[in-house]
């Protein structure tokens, strides 16, 4: 049911289905809290206008999959994040970094970037030509179908799972089918993949000039 302009609050008896396994509520207007449920194997909220504490409920399960980004809950300042679920922008306080990544933790910039380069599903590589020299760091984490990295510079956030290519686990990075020539660059010998949604996002100090 995702995207069908769904409203108002989620029916309790969802959380009832026992044998429900993927429940996919995405991107609709759904309103309310999930306090005292429990979430399906696999559960997508992001884009809606849930709200309410999750944190200290049984909602939050191990052993879940589940993606609670671009919402109004609310953390603790205690909260840590946990490699199954997505929690970017799922915080009602949206004017600083919390309330982009409410349980990341403090995120230090030492040093001035305005520029990243990254090689999605690569390793490092080093691209050097006669006017310039760039790196482009690594992407090949592993990837599920709710999660956040972060790394010193950037990080990444992506969501969904591909439910009709009966592959288990997911496949988030992918190769060329066809043989690339010789001199194609190694850049594009890798690529990431997402199912429902993908965020780079990318820590940076920016130099300013006081005015008054």
């Amino acid at each position: 049911l995702r995207n069908v302009s769904l409203s108002g609050p989620i029916p309790p008896y969802i959380w009832n289905l026992e044998k429900l396994k993927t429940l996919d509520l995405s991107f609709n207007k759904l309103t309310g809290e999930v306090h005292g449920v429990r979430a399906p194997r696999y559960t997508y909220l992001t884009g809606n206008r849930l709200s309410g504490e999750v944190e200290s409920t049984n909602f939050l399960r191990s052993d879940s999959t589940i993606d609670l980004s671009y919402n109004n809950f609310s953390w603790s300042s205690s909260c840590q994040e946990n490699s199954n679920i997505n929690t970017y922008r799922s915080s009602n306080l949206m004017n600083n970094l919390t309330g982009l990544l409410p349980c990341a933790g403090p995120i230090n910039c030492t040093s001035y970037q305005r520029t990243l380069h990254i090689n999605c599903g690569g390793d490092n590589i080093v691209i050097t030509n006669a006017s310039y020299t760039i790196t482009y760091e690594a992407d090949n984490n592993e990837t599920t179908a709710a999660k956040n990295h972060h790394f010193r510079k950037w990080g990444i956030s992506n969501t969904g799972g591909f439910l009709d290519d009966h592959q288990e686990p997911d496949i988030y990075f992918v190769s060329p089918s066809s043989t690339l020539s010789r001199d194609s660059s190694d850049l594009y010998k890798t690529a990431r993949r997402s199912a429902l949604s993908l965020l780079f996002i990318m820590h940076f100090a920016w130099k300013m000039e006081p005015t008054m």
